[in-house]
């Protein structure tokens, strides 16, 4: 929307009091009046006057013909309501029973998706994102976003048919009610589904819409997977259901697809509308998809075969098929089981093919070579048993425009016989990585390589116990040993015991450090220590050796600091008055390191400030008494950001450089923050 360069928008917004004042002399209703002034403000910038028409009358000529269409809608809307059956308005009691034991079975449906599908849907359907939105948060393309929407919805509407034995049966029976409610009937909420026939209309209306009726809705209405063999299966905003040929209409376009109009609601209500449960058949096997090279080109001519499921990388499956053009290929199967990959002597297959029926999937391959050498030690002796790994970039998918979901990263390593030589089939690859390791030497890394080789040579250098491993102790302030200390070293934690020893294993191939490495290019160089009742205890190293490895006097000791800082306060709102039930936390806590689960394996990023204070991972956040107050214990010696939010209304408050130690901080909520009707206005850099 671009108005011309002589339009003044200033100078119509002068007239805004006057306009206001007509709508409602014509109307004698100051909502009606707003609307209508709302509506005449988005045709005039939508389609400004010429500078040489008096600005009032063209508004007023606006107004007039956005109140007659107004009137004209009001009047259709009213014939529709009489016309509809009284007996139809109220639903039977054994109707919402049925309707809400639906909606459960589909809440529940929706949480058992696999991942990334329950994400995706719960996000675009529950968050109410946008795919843009989902996009940019989940930092992958929007085509990719479609993709998991469309594919989580059909699993979805499998799931459902398979509890109720059909392709559509009961559950979309009941789900059906939820389209009929007429527009304009009352706000969405669970009890009232008005937002699902107005999502019918618009999108851009969704943003009414609740999780089960939305997500219910999208389900029912996609088409059977027989019915489009190969093709993915439509998103919510894509699905279009059969127009009656004696009821022709037009389609709206919109943001993300195509969507049908609303429908009269005796078309709704009418008994034809109900979809006749279909015998479920067999699906047609088809693995469809795309053969392309490093740089997402297309290749033809390339023959494409299944590997059997379980069978490893060297057994062929059925059949076989040969690419098109652009690097398109197509293979009937019997069964959905297996994996795809390319056959060509020259070729090696980077991604292989997922086989799963109406979704494609993406091989990519590379120029073929072979690698053979010998894994010495630094004498020259052979080192058997060493295992020699390719390592894809970790950003290598990203620079594929392709549609990835649905390809499995391949893996090629060996072990080194007796003699430590070794022979290896690997792709070319640029920026791809050798790891080459043995248990009883310190494992090394090289640039792969882009030609065949015969003659490669790798030493490894010895991994002793003594060099490998960072012995301390963790000392109160008075010298006494602390037991069960967290100690960190990098980001790999670990306690001390009842001496106030502790042990970190550099060579350890399960250290979280390993990634720390990887992700950051650089080598750990800080050991930390920290105990509820104590200052963090830090000591850095004294020098690093040749490979660049921080080194410490020995013997290594961490003495911890005298008693922790707080910050206290109170929280109020605009006027003054205390605020109970807000919740306080520190908005830039220092990093201590991964904190994993034994039991689960799952780790969680843990702070300082939550050791200190006895709270679990993660940010530790106080609740207000009810005059108000807060104190957040266990901080460090440094100035903090400090962050209020009240959950009942989303009031937020932030403070930055708070001092530790300070007991009089006021964190004050704006009343401004909540809005009963926001009101403004958009327009151009203009």
């Amino acid at each position: 929307m671009n108005p011309p360069p002589n339009t003044d928008t200033r100078a119509l917004l002068e007239h805004a009091g006057w306009l206001r004042a007509l709508a409602y002399r014509l109307v004698k209703d100051s909502e009606i009046a707003d609307e209508l002034s709302q509506d005449t403000w988005v045709r005039a910038l939508e389609n400004p006057p010429s500078t040489d028409e008096p600005l009032r009358g063209w508004l007023a000529t606006v107004l007039r013909n956005v109140l007659r269409q107004r009137q004209r809608s009001e009047g259709r809307r009213s014939d529709r309501e009489r016309r509809v059956p009284p007996a139809l308005e109220a639903p039977a009691a054994g109707d919402l029973i049925e309707r809400v034991a639906a909606q459960k079975d589909l809440a529940e449906t929706v949480l058992e998706l696999d991942e990334p599908y329950r994400k995706t849907i719960l996000l675009r359907y529950f968050e109410e994102c946008a795919p843009r939105q989902i996009a940019r948060r989940e930092g992958i393309p929007v085509s990719t976003v479609k993709t998991r929407l469309a594919r989580g919805l059909d699993q979805l509407r499998t799931r459902l048919a398979s509890k109720h034995d059909s392709r559509r049966g009961p559950w979309a029976l009941a789900l059906l009610p939820l389209t009929r409610a007429p527009l304009g009937s009352g706000p969405a909420t669970p009890a009232s589904l008005t937002s699902l026939g107005t999502l019918l209309v618009n999108t851009k209306l969704a943003v009414a819409l609740v999780l089960v009726t939305s997500v219910g809705l999208a389900v029912a209405m996609l088409p059977d997977r027989e019915a489009a063999v190969g093709v993915p299966a439509p998103s919510l905003s894509a699905a279009k259901p059969a127009s009656s040929p004696t009821s022709p209409r037009t389609e709206t376009e919109t943001g993300e697809g195509t969507l049908p109009p609303q429908r009269s609601e005796r078309e709704e209500l009418a008994p034809a509308a109900i979809p006749t449960p279909r015998a479920a058949t067999p699906p047609r096997l088809n693995a469809e998809g795309r053969v392309v090279d490093l740089d997402s080109r297309g290749l033809a001519g390339v023959t494409v075969e299944l590997i059997a499921s379980g069978a490893g990388s060297g057994a062929p499956g059925e059949g076989t098929t040969r690419s098109g053009a652009q690097g398109r290929f197509r293979l009937e199967l019997s069964e959905a089981r297996g994996e795809l990959r390319v056959r060509d002597e020259h070729l090696e297959t980077v991604l292989f093919g997922r086989v799963r029926p109406g979704l494609e999937t993406t091989l990519v391959v590379a120029p073929r070579l072979g690698v053979a050498g010998r894994v010495e030690d630094p004498q020259g002796g052979p080192i058997a048993g060493a295992r020699i790994e390719l390592q894809l970039p970790r950003d290598f998918r990203a620079d594929f425009d392709s549609i990835l979901d649905e390809s499995r990263d391949g893996a090629w390593s060996t072990l080194s016989e007796a003699d430590g030589s070794f022979q290896l089939r690997l792709p070319s690859i640029p920026r791809a990585k050798l790891r080459i390791a043995q248990r009883d030497f310190r494992a090394r890394e090289i640039e792969a390589p882009s030609l065949s080789q015969a003659n490669l040579v790798v030493v490894l250098e010895s991994a002793t116990l003594e060099a490998d491993r960072l012995t301390g102790t963790v000392l109160d302030p008075a010298g006494h040993p602390v037991e069960g200390a967290r100690v960190s070293f990098g980001i790999e934690l670990t306690e001390s015991d009842s001496r106030g020893n502790f042990t970190f294993d550099r060579a350890n191939p399960t250290s979280p450090n390993l990634r720390f490495v990887q992700l950051t290019d650089r080598l750990p160089d800080r050991l930390r220590a920290v105990h509820p009742g104590y200052l963090p205890a830090e000591l850095p190293p004294v020098r690093t050796d040749a490979s660049g490895r921080a080194l410490w006097s020995d013997p290594v000791v961490l003495r911890l600091g005298a008693t922790p800082r707080s910050i206290g306060g109170r929280v109020v709102d605009g006027n003054g008055q205390p605020v109970e039930g807000a919740q306080v936390w520190i908005a830039d806590p220092t990093v201590l390191g991964l904190r994993v689960d034994p039991e689960s394996g799952s780790s969680r990023l843990t702070h300082m400030e939550s050791e200190l204070a006895g709270a679990s991972p993660g940010w530790n956040a106080v609740s207000t008494d009810a005059l108000g107050r807060f104190a957040l214990p266990g901080l460090l010696e440094r100035a903090y950001r400090v962050e209020a939010m009240l959950p009942a209304t989303l009031q937020r408050v932030s403070r930055p450089g708070v001092p530790a130690g300070t007991q009089d901080l006021e964190l004050a909520l704006s009343a401004e923050q909540v809005f009963e009707v926001l009101r403004g206005e958009v327009v151009d850099r203009n």
